[in-house]
């Protein structure tokens, strides 16, 4: 089609169906702290350069170039973790990078000839986002040690068996074992600080989860519209953009607004909808009518900002067949919208659990045995996570996955997870293509009340991390990230 104007924003719309507050659960992700290196054959889309990286001297490692609060950060430490945030995006958006154009760090030759997207290169995204990951790390952890949290000799020997397993980027030889001990050391902190404020986070109130409800209702409904966006030439067009596209007349667009206003069905809309899209859109191959024909028709739609015509429809005053078209002279278009049904709640079911994912059975066995034999509870459940699982995803949050809806976790996990007799605090083993996972079931709660909650208790882990950010400042010394060595 070459209406383009209604292609975007029939897409922008489609956006606002996608649900909020659920994850996913990934298991392809690599553990972040390998820094073994990623290089890649240039048939896997790599673009080798003729220049290799230029190593940073021992003097330049040594110097200081940030601190936080009491914590000196040498230029070693930056340049550790600015590989592990280059390992870390290429093993979460590889498929994305190369998608789009980019490709994978080689990290022998300098990133500045590398992109990571047609636009920019790793060495200008690194550099981009090197300060908010060190604060991300290094802000937490100074705020762990005023509270006294330190790490206890079984983390600091799952450290020790990092540290030992490590093995630098071919090409980095500076990236010591020592080095990542350290930098290992500082990562775990700000890791059990985050858990702390997670697990110390106090559980959202029936009031405050009412009031949430009251105050951003918008958020936490969903409408079903037929919708269609019609651009016409108000004739100010030039004679290269009426010969590029077919433009309807302002008359012709009150023609089938008028059409479009007079449906009653579904069917009768996507009618006038295909006959619109022949009459201006005669190249369209029948595949494109259909998918835009289908795409006119919105079930379960949520709300997005910037969008008039959902302004309109999730307005509360809204009831089931109210009809618009909406004129807007500065984007010459109409908006045509049907409202099939007005706003309601989103009944959806969500569904919690935590989960430690292992590679064999008999171990998944040994923990299920493990966990029956203690006091049972979710608390526990998530402290043999956070010690056994092999999920990356989860490991942080003692394997918690919140609020997920069907459709969105491997099959074997959903159906496990949304069985209709499950009940809190069931446990259980599910196979899945990933290995073998030991459940422990939290609750399920209709999509409204568990997206207000967590956007309660969300609300108040910003807060303390605001704080955070507020007592303990980056003081990053920008004359060394001009001429990275990377």
């Amino acid at each position: 089609m070459k209406n383009w104007k209604i292609k975007l924003v029939a897409g922008a719309l489609a956006l606002a169906c996608i649900g909020s507050s659920a994850c996913t659960v990934v298991y392809e992700t690599d553990d972040s702290s390998d820094l073994s290196g990623i290089t890649t054959s240039p048939d896997e889309n790599t673009t080798p350069t003729a220049d290799p990286v230029v190593l940073p001297t021992d003097e330049e490692l040594a110097k200081v170039i940030a601190t936080v609060g009491d914590t000196e950060i040498t230029a070693a430490e930056y340049y550790f973790f600015i590989y592990e945030l280059a390992q870390l995006t290429a093993a979460q958006n590889g498929s994305y990078i190369t998608m789009y154009g980019g490709v994978m760090p080689d990290f022998k030759n300098t990133l500045k000839q590398q992109n990571i997207m047609p636009d920019k290169t790793w060495h200008d995204y690194l550099k981009d986002e090197m300060k908010g990951y060190l604060e991300y790390t290094y802000l937490i952890a100074e705020a762990a040690k005023k509270e006294g949290i330190t790490l206890d000799d079984e983390e600091l020997a799952e450290i020790q068996k990092s540290v030992d397993e490590f093995k630098a980027p071919d090409g980095i030889p500076y990236l010591t074992k020592e080095l990542a001990k350290k930098c290992y050391e500082i990562g775990a902190l700000a890791d059990k600080y985050r858990r702390h404020i997670n697990d110390t986070n106090p559980e959202a109130t029936d009031a405050e989860i009412t009031a949430e409800l009251e105050k951003n209702r918008k958020k936490y409904v969903t409408v079903s519209l037929n919708y269609f966006a019609i651009t016409y030439d108000d004739g100010t067009s030039t004679a290269a953009e009426t010969t590029a596209e077919k433009l309807p007349t302002k008359d012709d667009a009150q023609r089938y607004a008028d059409k479009f206003l007079a449906c009653t069905t579904n069917d009768q809309f996507k009618q006038v909808a295909e006959e619109y899209i022949k009459e201006f859109e005669p190249d369209s191959t029948e595949e494109d009518i259909e998918y835009y024909v289908g795409g006119s028709i919105y079930e379960g739609l949520g709300y997005q900002e910037g969008f008039e015509i959902l302004d309109w429809a999730f307005d509360n005053e809204r009831k089931d067949g109210d009809k618009t078209a909406i004129w807007s002279e500065k984007d010459k278009a109409v908006h045509i919208g049907i409202l099939v049904k007005a706003p309601v709640l989103m009944e959806d079911t969500l569904a919690t659990v935590r989960h430690i994912l292992v590679e064999e059975e008999a171990k998944a066995n040994e923990i299920l045995a493990e966990f029956n034999a203690s006091d049972k509870t979710s608390e526990t459940f998530g402290d043999l996570a956070t010690k056994y699982t092999t999920d990356p995803g989860s490991k942080e949050t003692g394997g918690l996955y919140e609020n997920f809806g069907k459709g969105e976790m491997v099959a074997e996990f959903e159906n496990w997870a949304f069985d209709e007799a499950r009940v809190a605090g069931d446990v259980g083993i599910v196979k899945t293509s990933y290995g073998y996972h030991v459940m422990y079931f939290v609750k399920k709660a209709p999509k409204y009340l568990s997206t207000a909650k967590q956007a309660v208790e969300t609300e108040r882990l910003n807060a303390v991390y605001d704080r955070i950010n507020k007592d303990y400042k980056l003081e990053l010394n920008e004359d060394f990230t001009k001429d990275l060595k990377i």
